[in-house]
C-alpha cells in the first residue's frame, strides 16, 4: 500500500487557494510504525504559501498501531453484546504540520490531526461501517473547509 501519493489536490479556500496541490516527498520517520512526507512544492494559487524548510515546517504523517489488538475467541454463549463501552481499539493518524508565522519574523507550527480509533474486530465484523465513517469524515472536511478556515481565522463559533 502506497499512502501519499504525489501530488496530492486540496481543497479550495475561496479567494485564498485556487486549485491547491502538493507535491510530497518521502522522508525517514522516528517511527517504524509511521510515514513521512515533506511538502517541497506547490501548485495552483497558493500566495505567500512556503514549503518544507529547516525553519517552516510542511509535513503530513501517517501513523498505525505498533501492535495491533485483536479480539480473542469467545464461546458461543460469552459474545459480548449490546453497546460495549470497555472493548479494546487501535488507533491510526494522519497528521499536518505547517509552520505558520504568528508574529513579523516569529514562526510556529499549526498541526492538524485525524485520530481514527476503530474498536478490535470492526475490521473483520463491520468493514463497510468503517468505509462509511471515513468517507463521512474526509467529505464533511472537504465541504466544509470553506467554513473551517472562516471560523478560525475570524475566531468564531460556526453555529
Amino acid at each position: 500500500m502506497t499512502m501519499f501519493t504525489s501530488p496530492i489536490t486540496g481543497g479550495t479556500v475561496s479567494a485564498k487557494l485556487t486549485s491547491p496541490t502538493y507535491s510530497l516527498t518521502k522522508t525517514s520517520s522516528p517511527q517504524n510504525n509511521a510515514v513521512t512526507h515533506l511538502v517541497t512544492s506547490l501548485g495552483g494559487t497558493q500566495t505567500d504559501v512556503v514549503v518544507h524548510s529547516a525553519d517552516v515546517s510542511f509535513s503530513h504523517r501517517y501513523i498505525w498501531p505498533a501492535i495491533m489488538k485483536l479480539v480473542g475467541a469467545f464461546k458461543t454463549d460469552e459474545v459480548p453484546v449490546g453497546h460495549l463501552t470497555r472493548w479494546p481499539t487501535n488507533r491510526w493518524i494522519v497528521a499536518t504540520k505547517k509552520g505558520t508565522l504568528c508574529t513579523p519574523s516569529g514562526y510556529a507550527d499549526i498541526v492538524i490531526e485525524t485520530v481514527v480509533t476503530v474498536p478490535a474486530g470492526a475490521p473483520s465484523y463491520g468493514p463497510q461501517n468503517i468505509a462509511a465513517a471515513l468517507s463521512a469524515h474526509i467529505g464533511l472536511l472537504n465541504a466544509d473547509s470553506d467554513e473551517i478556515y472562516a471560523s478560525i481565522v475570524n475566531s468564531i463559533n460556526p453555529l
